[in-house]
């Protein structure tokens, strides 16, 4: 009953950001952080295009793959907008266009954001964290300043974090296919160096949690 009440809370803030940021992108405009916001959705528009990124500061490839895939599966059942980034830059509404895009990202950051909680719960549930905790953690997190931040902007470092941990959930799989389990984990943590190449401050994650599981694990059998 205790935890019931746990998943309830965290469904309530979950939703109560969903609407928070729908409400605040939909009276911002795109252009009102260009540091961030405007580069995403005009190299998402890009790759979408079949061109080549132009932000060569980070990565960021993976962030741009995904937003720009959204945008086509959105463009199958609503062409209204033009996806096309040279026809977009000629046409008579870019401010339309782009603002279209940046509502589209902005909830594609949400469901980001929304896997990661998840990934990361299954992930401590993989270490064997006692649940009660995990579920303490998971709140603290979510009620984190750089979290809860991240609705709000469009960047790619809640991504690389998501696609870490499914990397190492991978890697700590109790498929005996101990090969494919590393070929996944090993794609995924690509594309997480793709969407934020300072992910790999985390690898030594491997040594203090995924060795000890390993040889733990080892003992078992």
């Amino acid at each position: 009953m205790i935890k019931k009440k746990y998943y309830y809370i965290i469904s309530t803030i979950l939703l109560f950001f969903f609407f928070i940021n729908y409400y605040q992108f939909s009276n911002q405009h795109w252009s009102s952080i260009i540091d961030q916001d405007t580069f995403q959705i005009y190299n998402s528009l890009l790759v979408a295009s079949g061109l080549e990124q132009e932000y060569r500061d980070h990565p960021a490839f993976t962030t741009f793959l995904i937003h720009g895939f959204v945008f086509k599966i959105i463009n199958i059942f609503n062409n209204t907008f033009l996806l096309n980034i040279d026809s977009v830059l000629s046409s008579k509404n870019i401010d339309e266009t782009f603002q279209h895009y940046f509502q589209i990202a902005r909830i594609t950051n949400y469901f980001i954001n929304f896997f990661l909680i998840i990934s990361f719960y299954n992930f401590l549930k993989k270490i064997r964290i006692d649940e009660n905790l995990i579920i303490k953690i998971v709140i603290l997190l979510l009620l984190s300043q750089g979290y809860v931040l991240s609705f709000f902007l469009l960047r790619s470092e809640n991504l690389s974090l998501l696609l870490f941990l499914i990397s190492s959930t991978y890697l700590i799989s109790n498929n005996k296919n101990i090969a494919i389990n590393i070929f996944i984990s090993g794609v995924f943590l690509a594309l997480a160096m793709l969407a934020k190449i300072q992910i790999i401050f985390l690898l030594p994650i491997y040594i203090f949690i995924l060795v000890p599981f390993y040889s733990v694990k080892n003992l078992e059998y």
